[in-house]
């Protein structure tokens, strides 16, 4: 499975077709353009997707602000998980076991090791699943095997 194959299994209920993926981070944050040309940033911990330029000159302005520069690097987190987890082996990228969305925490004792397939496509199925909850909604994370990926992963 490519890339964008995987963004799509998981964010193809809120994306349009993925065409290019442009950058990747060692959280798995992914930025992409859709068919209909707009540039997303995927943020899988946060378990979002949000339309950050609707052309490449904005998607260079986006690139060079120093605030985004600061969040994508996640430079001293990336430091504490490296040292702690270890390097990364080829598509392989760091992913928070329950993702701040969900009350998950930003320290390295929530951060695994996964496929980056594995945790783009995991993101969006997540958010899929959570998109109407209010806020403050209680849910239960529910382990499921991937031959009954048809049973909702978030109750």
């Amino acid at each position: 499975m490519t890339l964008p194959q995987a963004i799509q299994e998981g964010w193809g209920w809120m994306l349009d077709c993925p065409v290019e993926v442009l950058q990747i981070n060692a959280f798995g944050n992914a930025i992409l353009r859709d068919a209909t040309g707009c540039y997303f940033r995927i943020i899988p911990e946060d378990v979002s997707c949000e339309c950050i330029a609707d052309s490449p000159e904005s998607l260079t302005e986006v690139l060079k602000n120093p605030e985004f520069q600061s969040d994508w690097a996640m430079t001293d987190f990336l430091t504490r998980v490296e040292t702690a987890h270890g390097p990364l082996a080829e598509h392989e990228c760091y992913h928070f076991i329950i993702p701040s969305v969900l009350g998950g925490l930003y320290d390295e004792s929530n951060v695994r090791k996964i496929s980056l397939h594995e945790c783009l496509s995991f993101a969006g199925d997540c958010a899929r699943q959570i998109a109407n909850m209010p806020d403050g909604t209680r849910v239960r994370l529910k382990v499921i095997h991937r031959d009954q990926r048809d049973t909702p992963a978030v109750t």
